[in-house]
Parts: structure tokens; sequence; C-alpha cells
């Protein structure tokens, strides 16, 4: 075709449809008229306009003899169909014009009769086409006018040839008086040329490509571009491909949000910080542009969690996230890992941006205030660790990881402190990990065993029983702190697989001195909060106890304050049943933690311990002092067992006796021994008693 319905001037540009043999076109006007009347959209005068355009001649196709008498036998057959039905022009006009969109629908239906009787024509005008031949050419008309996606042909510079009538509701539906969309670069831009002189050369493209339509906003289309050259014309045709793809893109824009955003804070989440990270680290000419990589952590959030719930330690978050984005986030990328892990990204961009002291000054300026959520009032203290490019890391996670080390140095060292990497920090770690590593190796192939250090009556030096110490010796003979390895148990895992072999090694001597009738009872031993935690510690412990066929009694468990507060509920429940089955309940290192009275009467416990920190300088210090007797005074006004650790000197036993403290355990006494070693101390005690 050498040019095209649907840029012809009189209005009758139209995409490609399939119609019936033109002797039957009778039958489907006579068959369509009920449905034009009911839609208001039968423009007679249209149809008889582009027919006096074909006899005239003013048509851009050939027309043969044999077309012009089917086309006048239409003629006859039309105005027969609107006499049968009454319908005159101006009563169709009239009605038609009650309907907003009568005349962009007649002209619709116009142009694809008339470009359906044009591609009629010339394909029986082809000299020896065939009926198959006509068959195929429906069929493949049919294909492009019903297609899903939007089809169009276009020019190399963009001008709409052809255009199936799912490409006109995507780009042609402004108001009913528009002229409609011509070329395609009005939709898409300058831009979209370049990739249409891509294709005219030879080539193909596809790609996602977004564009904003008046009264639909942004929209999104996946477009496929080939070249198509066709015999007989002068200058090559694109076949163009127009999927609707908004709603997809919407939707991954959605699951982007979510993927890379902290659903409570809003803010970025770690796989966004590590990703923006990355981007500065790319980012870099050269090693003089640095930037600070942050960690933070909140103090004492678990004890929000566990006092207040869960809810309001959500609330405490999204505060927590408010201030730190009020305070830095002009000057830094803040994000949120999840718990109570922070982040922040502080790149120097501009002279006048905050250097990093000054910014850390102002996020513990912004944490000074307390907290208000609901009726209680919550102060929030950081640990933050700093890290920074490229003195600490050349990459995104090195930089991250020496920050974490920074931050968890932070919080050893004490409340609100900030640490800054350097390589004595990465050693420690190292040698921790190493540490653990280590240990699950001795605790599935032994190394582990236990010490014992006697307990004494403060007043008359009569053996009152024990404590289980575990031990840690290297197959080279040297010995691992238990200051040392029990830390890297509790934070690794591996403190319920110890407090177990601890367990059972205390049982199997005390199942040896009850047949050798040695009196070293009650065998202390310490219980870890992982431990207590546990719903499954009381049935493990009385499965032990029947495998060495043991006696509560033998046993005193001891737990420290910390881990009993953890979860006093627990705590009680757990307690209760432990003492109900015959075990004594001991209170270790009394007076170092927190809650130190409130509690005591809701357990059933039989000892104090008073931690050998008041006991060192019980005797020189008034405050050591006034605490031990405090601590004794309490005891005996619950009818409690005291027993002071650390004891050294001869001095202390004696202030401590006299204040009323019934044991004392230390060096003073013994030192922790092996097994053989406590029970030869045992006998030349009770020799030299004797004697």
């Amino acid at each position: 075709m050498s040019s095209s319905p649907y840029s012809a001037s009189d209005g009758l540009h139209q995409d490609t449809v399939r119609t019936p043999p033109v002797a039957n076109l009778n039958e489907l006007i006579l068959d369509s008229s009920d449905r034009w009347l009911q839609q208001l959209t039968v423009r007679l005068d249209s149809i008889d306009r582009a027919m006096r355009q074909i006899d005239s001649g003013s048509t851009h196709y050939p027309v043969d003899d044999s077309l012009q008498l089917q086309l006048q036998e239409l003629r006859t057959q039309v105005v027969r169909a609107a006499r049968e039905l009454h319908i005159s022009q101006q009563q169709v006009q009239e009605l038609a014009g009650n309907l907003a969109d009568a005349r962009q629908r007649t002209k619709s239906l116009t142009r694809e009769l008339s470009h359906s009787q044009q591609l009629l024509s010339e394909a029986r005008s082809l000299p020896g086409a065939s009926p198959a031949e006509i068959a195929r050419m429906d069929l493949l008309a049919s294909a492009f006018h019903n297609a899903t996606e939007g089809a169009a042909v276009l020019t190399a510079d963009g001008t709409i040839v052809e255009a199936n009538p799912r490409f006109i509701e995507m780009f042609d539906s402004g108001p009913t008086n528009s002229p409609g969309l011509t070329n395609i670069l009005a939709a898409f831009g300058a831009t979209f040329s370049a990739r249409l002189q891509q294709v005219s050369g030879g080539k193909t493209w596809s790609g996602k490509i977004p564009t904003h339509q008046v009264g639909l906003g942004q929209r999104w289309y996946w477009v496929s571009l080939g070249p198509n050259r066709c015999e007989g014309t002068k200058e090559p045709h694109i076949i163009a491909l127009f999927s609707d793809v908004t709603q997809l893109e919407d939707s991954q824009q959605i699951l982007k949000q979510q993927a890379l955003h902290d659903n409570l804070t809003g803010l970025p989440n770690r796989r966004y910080f590590r990703n923006y990270v990355d981007e500065l680290v790319c980012n870099q000419s050269n090693a003089e542009n640095s930037f600070t990589v942050c960690f933070l952590d909140l103090d004492d959030f678990k004890g929000v969690n566990d006092s207040l719930g869960h809810g309001t330690g959500d609330e405490l978050l999204v505060e927590v996230a408010r201030r730190l984005s009020t305070a830095i986030g002009h000057n830094a990328f803040i994000a949120r890992f999840g718990g109570d892990e922070f982040a922040a990204v502080f790149p120097k961009r501009r002279d006048r941006d905050l250097n990093i002291d000054d910014s850390i000054q102002s996020l513990f300026a912004a944490f000074m205030d307390p907290i208000l959520l609901g009726a209680n009032e919550v102060a929030v203290g950081l640990s933050l660790g700093i890290a920074t490019y490229p003195q600490d890391g050349l990459d995104a996670d090195s930089l991250m990881s020496c920050a974490d080390i920074a931050m968890y140095s932070a919080k050893a060292a004490g409340k609100n402190q900030v640490c800054s990497f350097d390589s004595k920090m990465q050693q420690q770690v190292d040698h921790r990990h190493f540490m653990r590593s280590e240990l699950r190796t001795v605790l599935d192939g032994g190394g582990i065993s236990l010490a014992f250090q006697p307990k004494v009556c403060a007043h008359t030096g009569a053996m009152r029983g024990c404590e289980a110490l575990a031990r840690w010796q290297r197959p080279d003979g040297s010995m691992v702190s238990p200051a040392e390895f029990i830390p890297i148990a509790e934070q690794s895992g591996t403190i319920l697989a110890l407090g177990e072999l601890v367990i059972s090694q205390a049982l199997e001597t005390c199942a040896a001195w009850t047949e050798q009738q040695r009196d070293l009872f009650p065998v202390a031993i310490n219980i870890s909060p992982q431990q207590l935690r546990s719903v499954h510690f009381v049935d493990r412990l009385m499965a032990l106890l029947a495998e060495f066929g043991g006696s509560p009694h033998w046993i005193e468990l001891e737990f420290t304050e910390n881990a009993i507060v953890e979860n006093i509920k627990h705590a009680i429940e757990t307690i209760d049943q432990l003492r109900a089955l015959g075990f004594k309940i001991a209170i270790d290192d009394f007076g170092t933690g927190y809650s130190s009275l409130g509690y005591l009467r809701f357990f059933g416990i039989d000892t104090l311990k008073i931690d050998k920190s008041f006991v060192s300088e019980v005797a020189t210090d008034r405050n050591c002092a006034a605490i031990a007797n405090s601590i004794i005074s309490l005891g005996k006004g619950l009818d409690l067992t005291i027993v002071a650790e650390g004891v050294e000197t001869a001095q202390q036993q004696q202030y401590l006796a006299q204040a009323g403290c019934d044991l004392v355990q230390g060096y003073l006494v013994g030192r922790p021994m092996a097994k053989v070693d406590i029970e030869q101390w045992l006998e030349r005690r009770l020799l030299s008693s004797d004697s």
C-alpha cells in the first residue's frame, strides 16, 4: 500500500479487520442493524460518503468494475435496510448526539468497513490469488486485529502506518474530538527515536519503557521492535508490539520496597544498607575519599521487652528510628538490621557535612531525654562501633564486620560507649572464633574435667560440702581459664552441652563418694541462664540422676541473680519444682545483680552466697563490711544459710564468723582440687580433727 488509511485526511484511518466476502455484506448489515440501534452508533451518512468517494475515484486504492457493481448493490441494500427499519439519518444523528462517544465509535466502524473493502479488493486483484491464499490473508488480518498486545507498523521516524484496536485503546484514548496519536514519538519521546533508527538498520530491540499519559499517569510498556521490509515499499517498516506492564511494574516496586526496607520503622534494611556501602566503595575515585560506617545497638533493650512487652518494645524501636533520623538523617544513611540493631553511613559529600565526632555527639544528645511509652519512661543508651574506609576495609563486608566488632567492644566497655575499630579487636575476635571451635571439639572428645573447692563452717571449720568447677586442660598441659571459656560457651550456645557434661561428671563423682562413704555433700553445681530457660532442664536433670542412681540431696543448684530475673515467672516455677524434688537451691554472687531484694520473697531458696568482691575487703573497707553485714542480716531474717566466697585470710574469716556468716569458701580453706586431691584433703582434715 502506498498510503495509510490510518493517516488519511478524510478521517477514515482504521486498523485492519477481518470482513466476510462482499456477497455477504448485506446480511452483515442487516444482522448488525439492531445492535447499531441499541448502541446508537449508526452513521449511515458516513457509509454513504465512503461509497461516494469510491464512486468518484477519490480513494487511495484501485477499485475494479465488479466491485463497483457490488458496491452499487450494497448502496441499494443499505437504503432498503434503513427504510425497513424506519430509521432516517436525521433521527440517527439526533439520537447519536445524546452520547458523548457516538461520533468516535461511528468513525471507527466506518474506517473498519472501508479498510476491509480495500484489503479485499487488493487481495482479489492479485494475479493468480487462490481461495486458500485469500483465506490465509484473512487469517493474518484477524490475528493482527484480535491480538491482545498493541501492534503497529511504524516508519523509521515513528509515523504510525497501521495499528490494531488494542494499540488504539492504549494510546488513542483522548477526548472524542482528539485527533489521535499519529507518531509514536509523541508517546515515548525523542529518546525512542534512537531505538527506531537502530531497528530500521536491521537489528531488533526489546525493553521496558515508561510514558506519561493524560488521565492515566505514568504507564510502563514492554516494547518489542523488529524490522520489516516489504516489496514495493520505498522505506523499511518497523513491526512494534506493546504490552502494558504497569501493574507488574507497580507490584515489583512494592516488593522492592518491602525487600529493601524494615517493615516496622520504614528504614532501609541490612540488604539495602550493604548495597549502599557497595556503591560508595565503587564510587570512590581515590583512597583519600573516606566515609564512616557506624553500627548502633540499644543498651538493655531486652529488659524493656521482658518487662513492658514486645508491643511496647516495637514502639520504642519506632521512636529510636525517628530520633536517629532527626539527629543525623540529613548527614547519614540510616538502616535497621533487626531487633535493636541499627546502622548508619556517613559519606563526606560536602564540606559543610558534619565530621564523625560531631555526628556521634548529636546521636548521644538525641537520647539524653527518656522516651515516653504510654505511662512508662524508658532511658535508652547506645553502644556504637565505628569503621572507616579505606583504613579498616576496602569492601562492604569487611567494613560492616569491623563496625560490628567495634560495637561489641563498646558494649563490653559499658553503656553509652563508642569504640573505633583497631586491629587488636580483630585479633580478639579471631581468638574467640578459634576458642569456640576448639571448645566444641573438647566437648565431643574430652578435655573438660571437674575441680572441687571445699566449704567449711565459719565457726568450727567442719566440712560442709564443696563446689564443682569446670576445668579445661589442653593436650599440651596448659589450662584455659573458666573466665575465658565460660563466656565463649554462653555466646556460642555450647553452654548447654557443657552444663550437662558438668552435671554428669558431678553425679558420677557423687555416686563414687556415696559408695566410698565419703561425706563431701552437698556438691554445688553452677546452672547457666540458658539451662534455667530451657523447658527440658528439669527432665534432663532427673534423667541424669536416674542414670547414676543418685539422690537430689547430693546436689545444691546455684543460680545467679541475673539468670533468675530474666524471666521471674518461669524461674519461680522451675525452682519450686526443683525444691519439691529435693534439690537445695542457692543464689550465687548475691548483691552483684539487680532487684536483689524484690524477688527473694517469691523464691524457695536455701542459701545466699556473698560475692567475693565484698568479701575481699570486708575487714578493711567500711562499705564492703556494711554490705556483707546487710546480706548476712537479711539471710538470717529469711532463715537462709549464708556462704562467703573468696575468703583468703584468717582476718576475713574471723570478721565474717563474728557477723553471723555460716560457711566460708576460698583459698584460706582450700583451692579447687581434682577428685583424688580433695579426697586426700578430707582425709587429712579428719585425721587432724581426731588428734
